[in-house]
């Protein structure tokens, strides 16, 4: 009797003999981890190449309204959001390429990032230096990235990888922090009107 793998789009099939599964113990588990692996990697590169695009996107939103954001939040924290996602993007990479899962997280993070670039070009229109849109645009975009950050948390939670726990808490917490400070900024846009 003999194991056959047999591949599919989304996860791997066993066809095996209880023979087999008995007479050869540590090969069938040795194959189901491997594939296992295989298939958190795809994930955990998938949501890495998420992320990614939100750090790259969220640059180029800014450096594209850049006079608005200065004149709003100040140079300093301008400054820091743009430093922050810089360094993000660059750990995600390290972290990618660490675990040879650079090909399909750059793939992936394209692919999101031509998707967002789209709803935020239709969102925003011709009203880059309305911080006020900016604002509401960002509120959306904050909230998804946070979100997204809290996926690859709950990944490095179970995968035991300390460089991506840290990674995932910092990405988090720093998301989490920009959106609170959008929504006092909303909220005194509001109290403005």
């Amino acid at each position: 009797t003999e194991l056959r793998v047999e591949e599919q789009t989304d996860s791997t099939l066993f066809s095996f003999s209880n023979q087999y599964l008995y007479k050869y113990p540590r090969l069938f588990i040795s194959q189901l981890l491997i594939c296992y692996y295989k298939n958190m990697n795809e994930f955990t590169s998938k949501k890495l190449g998420e992320v990614l695009a939100f750090a790259i996107l969220g640059n180029e939103t800014i450096e594209r309204s850049e006079v608005a954001f200065r004149e709003a939040i100040g140079n300093e924290l301008t400054a820091h959001i743009l430093e922050m996602n810089d360094m993000h993007a660059k750990n995600i990479r390290h972290l990618a390429e660490t675990n040879g899962m650079s090909e399909m997280m750059e793939a992936k993070a394209q692919k999101t990032k031509d998707k967002l670039s789209k709803m935020r070009d239709l969102y925003l229109g011709e009203k880059w230096n309305d911080i006020g849109e900016l604002f509401e645009w960002f509120s959306f975009f904050e909230g998804a990235s946070y979100g997204h950050w809290m996926v690859i948390k709950g990944i490095s939670e179970t995968s035991e990888d300390a460089g991506m726990a840290e990674l995932a808490e910092d990405g988090a917490n720093f998301h989490f922090e920009l959106l609170s400070h959008v929504a006092d900024e909303l909220q005194q846009i509001g109290e403005g009107k």
